[in-house]
């Protein structure tokens, strides 16, 4: 891996706190990069198994996440998705465990605490603020105190940024600054090669192919079941909306959909029957992949 650290997004303070210190030790550089893509996909295998989404004993859906989340070149630095998805997986995991929980205020706390965190890495993450609402509406949590706690997570590590900022006199222009990111909407895709365009397309096809085989498979499924799919798909959507807000980290960006997709792929590859198909498809993403890692 590189031992580079991309710059800092706008309105990202932990991240800049991490690059200042990363600067200085080239070496950690790549083994935290390491660390977080494998805690990652251990993580993510571990939401899968504990919601019964994936088969326990199938190391697939962490596969897929590492590929795609080292498949463009710059991947290979330290960036700030490499620490946002990891608090953006706490989160999911913890806001699909308040389907099973009567009680629910702590997992909502949670849910939206570690969205706010991983916002302070990667802004555009916010967003995810209206993921967790719309998981109320498929879960029926329509009570007000489930809505206001959730605020209260999401406003709590804020309320602390904003207090620094406030006692360091520079309010007004970090107010400024986080205004003036919500009245941007533009994505920029001007420099990516062929290469990414055909990963990104094989990427679409993959996507409509899982999405068609799991929506014709729902019906079959607990109701459990049905539920934690629509809030991976919500997951997805929320994802793709937000590359509005991308700008010139469209590249980056992406990630925040490789959560979603690896559970849709690794799902639509599990269920397929004939070995040869699969093994097909396998052949596809890895060629693919290092199509666009080549660069070719």
């Amino acid at each position: 891996m590189s031992a580079d650290v991309i710059y800092s997004p706008m309105n990202a303070p932990l991240y800049d706190i991490a690059k200042w210190f990363l600067d200085d030790n080239p070496f950690f550089k790549i083994i935290l990069s390491f660390l977080l893509l494998i805690g990652q996909s251990i993580l993510f295998k571990m939401l899968l198994s504990s919601n019964d989404l994936s088969p326990k004993n199938s190391i697939l859906p962490s596969f897929l996440y590492v590929l795609l989340m080292s498949s463009f070149a710059g991947y290979q630095n330290i960036h700030p998705l490499l620490f946002a998805n990891f608090f953006l997986i706490a989160a999911l995991q913890t806001i699909l465990a308040v389907y099973s929980k009567p009680d629910s205020f702590e997992q909502v706390f949670n849910a939206t605490f570690f969205i706010a965190l991983g916002s302070m890495f990667y802004f555009p993450v916010v967003f995810f603020i209206l993921f967790i609402w719309l998981v109320f509406l498929v879960f029926s949590l329509l009570k007000w105190r489930e809505w206001i706690i959730s605020l209260l997570g999401f406003i709590t590590p804020y309320f602390f940024l904003f207090s620094f900022y406030f006692l360091s006199n520079t309010f007004e222009n970090k107010i400024s600054s986080y205004l003036m990111f919500f009245k941007k909407m533009s994505f920029n895709v001007s420099h990516f090669t062929i290469s990414n365009f055909i990963f990104l397309g094989v990427l679409g096809l993959l996507f409509i192919f899982s999405f068609f085989s799991i929506s014709s498979r729902l019906s079959e499924k607990s109701i459990f079941y049905r539920k934690k799919v629509i809030v991976l798909i919500m997951f997805l959507i929320i994802a793709l909306l937000s590359l509005l807000f991308a700008n010139v980290f469209f590249v980056y960006h992406l990630c925040l959909l490789f959560i979603p997709l690896s559970f849709l792929f690794s799902n639509y590859i599990l269920q397929i029957k004939k070995l040869i198909v699969s093994e097909v498809l396998y052949l596809i993403i890895l060629g693919t992949w290092l199509f666009t890692f080549l660069g070719f």
